[in-house]
């Protein structure tokens, strides 16, 4: 079933119902005020990839394209996952002998 945004008149309250389309325009009173409210459209935010479309990022906070956040990552020093270079990484530490001395300590 559909999810519908109802906006508060008086309290300004926006609460998602979900119901039939059938039902859609039936009276729903605000949860917080109980006063009258009226069906309200916000449009779905979509984060698109590879696309100019300017968007409010959540890794920086801002209003950038996919294109900006990338520059913005790499200028931060920032790696994507799946990108990393992988000479670049620490070597993983070797195996120690079980019978050496220090081992335990």
């Amino acid at each position: 079933m559909p999810t519908y945004e109802f906006l508060c008149r008086r309290c300004n309250a926006i609460d998602d119902v979900v119901r039939s389309a059938a039902t859609r325009d039936l009276p729903y009173p605000c949860p917080q005020c109980h006063g009258e409210t009226e069906r309200h459209y916000s449009p779905p935010q979509v984060i698109t990839h590879g696309e100019q479309i300017r968007y409010l990022h959540p890794a920086f906070g801002r209003i950038m394209s996919d294109r900006e956040a990338k520059i913005e990552a790499k200028r931060q020093g920032l790696i994507e996952v799946g990108n990393e270079d992988m000479a670049k990484h620490i070597a993983p530490p070797k195996p120690l002998d079980y019978e050496a001395d220090d081992y335990f300590e």
